[in-house]
């Protein structure tokens, strides 16, 4: 039970990190760059700054990013962090404001998945969904 909820955890987290190039929280100008920003500081594994690039974040309460830091970290630890991406596939949907990127994730474990990452332009740019 523990190793499902522990894959279902990654995959979340897999669901929005991996590529490496910048880590900062200036907002982004596209989606790719969006989802880079967020996966790259994954990859150096900063799960609170990459929680801060995150659509609603600052809405947070302390609580509940610490939790969901944990949960992230957790996650990460499991499948021996992310040692890179790829992003496979994008697609900007035809409101303009929304966007899916694919995404193929190498673990530390020599594990590989693909996923789905979901961004979302916002006053500030673009920014990746939980």
């Amino acid at each position: 039970m523990k190793k499902v909820i522990n894959t279902l955890m990654a995959l979340m987290v897999i669901g929005t990190m991996t590529l490496a190039s910048c880590s900062t929280n200036a907002p982004a100008d596209t989606p790719r760059a969006a989802v880079e920003q967020f996966l790259g500081t994954l990859v150096k594994g900063d799960v609170e700054a990459a929680l801060n690039m995150v659509e609603g974040a600052d809405e947070a309460t302390a609580e509940e990013k610490a939790f969901v830091v944990q949960l992230y970290q957790s996650a990460l630890d499991d499948f021996g962090g992310i040692t890179s991406y790829e992003i496979t596939d994008e697609k900007i949907d035809n409101d303009g404001n929304t966007a899916k990127m694919k995404v193929k994730y190498v673990y530390g474990n020599g594990e590989e998945k693909t996923s789905v990452e979901h961004v979302v332009k916002t006053e500030k740019g673009w920014t990746v969904q939980l």
